[in-house]
């Protein structure tokens, strides 16, 4: 909202605050961080956990936003086991999420990028589900966003279609398994 008030200085605060974006260099730099951590953050804040639910019901839900947590911020010394445990666990979710990218947004560069990205290991699932959703946004090739928030946007409608995508999915899977 920020963005489409043109308070550049709220805007950064807020998205400094909701995902821990460092202070930008430039105009560009912060627009590109922030649609990279929109991505990221949907996977580990909904996408994850619900596929973890439906794999291990509620306790996987719980399980996996705990280590996501734990991650990010432990009192406990648990960050590097949290963080190794995080990636072996989001491997398969970011692998469907990202081919979700390729059917909701632009299809031919995401797929490209699946098909050479998704065989990585584990470090790379936060870089590859970024470089995706830039990918399905279908920006031209400099990577270059708009500045004027609708980047922003068109990524928070990108995961609308996604996450709609998914549910139509994960019901067609429960039906056809009654």
């Amino acid at each position: 909202n920020e963005l489409h008030k043109e308070d550049p200085k709220a805007a950064i605060e807020s998205a400094q605050r909701a995902f821990g974006i460092a202070f930008p260099k430039d105009s560009q730099a912060f627009h590109q961080a922030l649609t990279k951590a929109i991505f990221v953050e949907a996977n580990q804040r909904i996408f994850a956990v619900i596929f973890w639910f439906v794999i291990l019901g509620p306790m996987g839900a719980v399980l996996y936003r705990s280590i996501a947590l734990c991650a990010k911020e432990s009192d406990l010394g648990l960050i590097q086991v949290a963080t190794k445990a995080q990636r072996l666990l989001d491997w398969l979710p970011v692998r469907l999420f990202t081919f979700l990218f390729a059917l909701g947004g632009h299809f031919k560069d995401v797929f490209n990028l699946w098909k050479r990205e998704a065989k990585k290991g584990f470090g790379m699932n936060d870089n590859f589900i970024a470089e995706s959703g830039i990918a399905a946004l279908n920006v031209e090739e400099t990577n270059h966003l708009s500045e004027d928030g609708a980047a922003e946007k068109d990524a928070l409608e990108l995961l609308d279609r996604v996450f709609v995508m998914g549910l139509v999915l994960l019901a067609m899977i429960v039906i056809m398994l009654k």
